[in-house]
């Protein structure tokens, strides 16, 4: 795809904002790329009693030359209810 001109826009832990942000990027046809990240807090294998979820946190990539498009995209939207964004 764009390995290297590609630049990240967005980093969060809600996945209903992730969505809507590739959702509106597909309207507008630009292309991306995402990962997603699994976080391990420490000391979570050893509590025995407890089930603990694993926090997920997203991570999306679009080419350099598309970033001021997709931040007022975004804005459009409104901010990541998660606080990380």
């Amino acid at each position: 795809m764009f390995t290297w001109n590609r630049a990240e826009v967005l980093v969060t832990l809600s996945y209903d904002y992730y969505m809507q942000v590739r959702y509106l990027l597909k309207q507008q046809q630009i292309t991306n790329q995402s990962r997603r990240v699994v976080i391990d807090a420490p000391g979570q294998a050893s509590s025995s009693d407890m089930l603990q979820r694993k926090t997920i946190e997203y991570h999306l990539y679009v080419h350099k030359d598309d970033v001021e498009q997709v931040m007022a995209l975004m804005q459009s939207i409104g901010p990541d209810s998660s606080g990380i964004a």
